[in-house]
């Protein structure tokens, strides 16, 4: 074939038969460089042709699908930046109208949950070994509003002050919050003993004058009421010119008194005057407060000789008999003190004011008339005198227990009290246990019943059945260590009876009491005119994305060292006495264990985190919380991944070791050293102190029902339920994207820590002494109440979610995958089109050709091979 074509091309032209059509290439001279096909024949020239044209539209498709694949990687990758910076911008809050719709107004459910003991009376009287609780519930609604904003440092942070408050949800449960009776612990007990003693002991020593003065001032008004109910017949005496203890008597009357003084006097007696309620023989005195009250310029001369005659020498002798060496009402209350002479005089031969009756009054008061010790009238007006004086009682005390008791025998301050070597222990038992808790505190502040039938053949109530408590172990006075109080009162406060027997300067701000929740004002207005450090300053996130709502200030403070550095609510900042308090191994005045230095909330996240942590490398393990419950950042770890109302998020949960005990020979297993700085090397895991931060009252914070705690504590108790995760657990869903907190659930329980080395009374001995599962052997961790605090995603702001983010994600991945597709689909068009038109040489013939077959198979072969020649 090789020789033909070679032969061909070396003849010459010739010319195109009748008939046949010769193209401008065939004329052409043939150039062995020049593509074979210029020689060929028509019907082959149109062969190239089609190639020709499906090559065209194959490249065409190879672009676009090129084009096609780029645009769809680029296009998640664009939408990603777009939702990147869309986040940004909501995230960073740095203009008024963002700090309007994030920090502003807040609102969301807030549940309580109450323990109320049920067999309190039991127990105290020995019956039962374990408090028993059954829980009350109740639906309320946390509001909060920020205002006085300002920015700080280029708007990298935000300060505003903080008006919030707790309400129930609607009427029917602000009814049920004012019916419910909750029996509990009294946290104003337990901060009074706190703060003037850390122990009873040390409570009643210290308060012991305090108590001398109360029987004082009740043996004054006892003998004062005497003095004005005895009166008006001295005065019948008088008018009557006769029977007058001597003449010397009515020469007083006579110079002290006007002529009509007898006359006006006898009026004030008249039961059909205003006046006659200066007869009523009360608790109150009625001489010292009534008839003061009486006066007028008109009455005012006659009221003056009225208390000149009641004090004068001449009256106490006809009123009381000159054998028991009585001239002055000082002298007669010390004898009524030291042997019972007034009531025995006019009450029957009783040898105490405890036959009266008078409320609160459930012991003798005094010496005599609850053991025994007979003192001179002299002795017994100095007893009281002594002994009510703050310095004295303490020096007393302190060298009786602590010092050289003998001292005291040779001290003539109390020599004058009738103190000897025989009755010395008498005296110190009276003081410092029997008054203390007999007469004060079962008597004037819990509030025991009496029975009066009792009261002569069992002057201290140690008899069975003298001294009673109401069916739910609380007094008429309703305090001490246990109360009853309405549920609006344990969340919002109340006025204890304990503050009202206390002098005022003593009581202060420390026993006052706010409830749980603390001070709710009412409005913005009112907080604004108490003026409390209520101010935060938190980032906005500006300078550094992820550093978003961390604490910068918090309450207008930005370290914690000592109790007086945390302010409460109301502005209040608690004090404490390190040498008074770290000598009773109570707590120190340190907030923690900081050995100097000072513990901060700053750079701790308060309600959100920093964006940006979907995937990879950027996937949070753990993060830091910081929680004002626990006056401390706490860890949060993730969980598992979850879905909010259509939201991916991740759930986050505390951290086990955050609350582990630092006591390792406690609990060997779950033992964590670091929190020994919490003061968590005294309790067992899973519950925390919050002693410090409360002014030295014994508290904690646990899960509810002290969920996790070990069994031998649960057992503590009685009627707690089981610790279910999906109800009583604390854990918070963070939206990765944005870093936003979409769901969550705080739920904290309070209790008081019990400790029987504190609350030496033996009023509660039982509640201690006949449980088996003390931890340490001495601390009963006694169940306040737990709450619930949630949030969730709203509806309507998960759909804007949805749309913002969601959506362009998913319409980028649909267009992507078309555009891919489509892509692919050209590629591979444009890939077929090139074969097929390279394959179609073999499948076609020519039309109009009078080349032999093999000619034609030579140009094909020449078509497809790289150089067939």
């Amino acid at each position: 074939e090789e020789e033909k074509h070679d032969a061909a091309d070396a003849a010459p032209p010739t010319e195109a038969a009748p008939g046949t059509t010769t193209t401008a290439a065939a004329a052409a001279p043939k150039d062995d460089d020049d593509d074979v096909y210029a020689a060929e024949p028509a019907g082959v020239v149109k062969i190239m042709d089609h190639r020709t044209s499906s090559s065209r539209l194959g490249c065409a498709l190879g672009v676009a699908g090129v084009i096609l694949l780029v645009a769809g990687a680029v296009l998640i990758a664009v939408t990603e930046a777009v939702i990147r910076q869309g986040v940004r911008d909501a995230v960073v809050i740095d203009t008024n109208e963002k700090y309007d719709d994030r920090i502003k107004d807040v609102e969301h459910p807030y549940d309580v949950h109450m323990w109320n003991c049920t067999n309190l009376l039991a127990v105290l009287e020995g019956r039962e070994p374990k408090v028993r609780f059954e829980q009350v519930s109740f639906k309320m609604t946390y509001h909060e509003e920020n205002y006085a904003f300002d920015w700080h440092h280029n708007r990298e942070t935000l300060s505003y002050k903080s008006w919030w408050v707790v309400r129930p949800t609607n009427d029917e449960e602000s009814r049920r919050l004012d019916e419910a009776a909750i029996v509990n612990v009294n946290p104003v007990y337990l901060l009074s003993v706190a703060v003037f003693g850390a122990t009873e002991r040390n409570l009643f020593a210290g308060l012991s004058y305090l108590v001398v003065q109360s029987v004082d001032d009740l043996l004054d008004s006892y003998v004062s009421t005497i003095r004005a109910a005895m009166l008006p017949s001295y005065m019948l005496v008088l008018a009557a010119g006769r029977a007058l203890p001597d003449e010397a008597a009515a020469w007083w009357v006579a110079e002290r008194c006007p002529d009509d003084t007898l006359e006006a006097a006898l009026s004030f007696w008249d039961p059909a005057s205003p006046t006659s309620a200066v007869t009523q023989a009360t608790y109150d005195s009625v001489w010292r407060a009534d008839v003061e009250a009486l006066a007028t310029p008109a009455t005012s001369p006659t009221l003056a000789c009225l208390r000149e005659t009641s004090l004068s020498a001449e009256y106490v002798e006809w009123a009381v008999p000159s054998s028991s060496n009585v001239t002055s009402w000082d002298l007669a209350k010390g004898a009524q003190f030291g042997s019972g002479l007034l009531t025995r005089l006019t009450v029957g031969g009783a040898s105490s004011v405890l036959s009266l009756g008078l409320p609160g009054v459930i012991v003798a008061p005094e010496l005599y008339g609850a053991f025994g010790v007979e003192l001179t009238p002299a002795e017994g007006a100095a007893f009281l005198e002594v002994f009510s004086n703050e310095t004295l009682s303490i020096h007393f005390v302190s060298t009786a227990l602590f010092g050289n008791p003998l001292d005291l025998l040779t001290d003539p301050t109390f020599l004058a009290t009738g103190l000897t070597i025989g009755n010395a222990l008498q005296f110190i038992e009276y003081l410092y246990t029997y008054l203390a808790e007999s007469y004060f505190l079962a008597g004037i502040v819990v509030g025991k019943l009496r029975d009066p039938a009792t009261a002569e053949i069992d002057p201290r109530g140690v008899v069975d059945g003298s001294l009673t408590l109401n069916p739910d172990g609380t007094g008429i006075y309703n305090s001490g260590l246990f109360t009853r109080r309405s549920a609006r009162e344990v969340l919002f406060g109340y006025v204890d009876r304990i503050t009202e027997v206390l002098p005022a300067s003593l009581v202060g701000n420390s026993t006052t009491y706010t409830g749980v929740l603390g001070v709710q004002y009412a409005d913005i207005a009112e907080q604004e005119a108490l003026n409390p450090s209520l101010i935060y300053e938190v980032t906005t996130g500006k300078r550094s994305i992820q550093k978003i709502r961390e604490y910068t200030r918090w309450r207008d403070i930005t370290d914690i060292s000592v109790r007086n550095s945390t302010p409460g609510k109301d502005g209040s900042r608690w004090t404490c006495d390190p040498s008074s308090w770290e000598a009773q191994g109570y707590e120190s005045c340190d907030v923690w264990r900081t050995n100097g230095s000072s513990f901060t909330m700053r750079a701790t996240p308060v309600s959100q985190l920093g964006p940006f942590h979907e995937v990879g490398r950027r996937r949070k393990r753990s993060f830091k919380l910081w929680s004002t419950e626990v006056m401390r950042d706490v860890e949060m770890v993730f969980d598992h991944d979850v879905t909010v109302k259509g939201i991916r998020a991740r759930r986050y949960r505390v951290a086990d070791s955050a609350f582990h005990t630092a006591n390792c020979t406690l609990e060997p297993t779950r033992c964590n050293p670091d929190n020994a700085f919490y003061r968590m090397d005294t309790t067992p895991s899973y519950i925390a102190s919050m002693a410090s931060t409360t002014g030295g009252g014994k508290s904690s914070v646990s899960y509810p029902a002290f969920g996790r705690m070990l069994e031998t504590y649960r057992q503590q108790t009685e009627g707690l339920p089981a610790f279910v995760e999906r109800t009583m657990d604390t854990y918070v869903d963070v939206e990765p994207l944005t870093g936003f907190f979409i769901n969550g659930h705080l739920r904290l329980q309070y209790n008081s820590d019990l400790d029987d080395r504190q609350l030496t009374s033996a009023l509660w001995s039982n509640v201690f002494d006949n449980n088996p599962n003390l931890f340490d052997g001495h601390v009963l961790f006694f169940p306040l109440l737990w709450f619930d605090d949630y949030d969730i995603i709203d509806g309507d702001d998960a759909k804007a979610f949805k749309r913002a983010i969601y959506l362009p994600r998913l319409l980028a991945v649909v267009f992507t995958a078309i555009s891919l597709a489509l892509g692919v689909g050209c590629v591979v068009a444009s890939a077929i089109l090139v074969a097929r038109q390279n394959l179609g040489h073999c499948r076609s013939s020519p039309q109009t050709s009078s080349s032999s077959s093999s000619e034609v198979e030579a140009v094909v072969v020449v078509a497809n091979g790289d150089d067939a020649r």
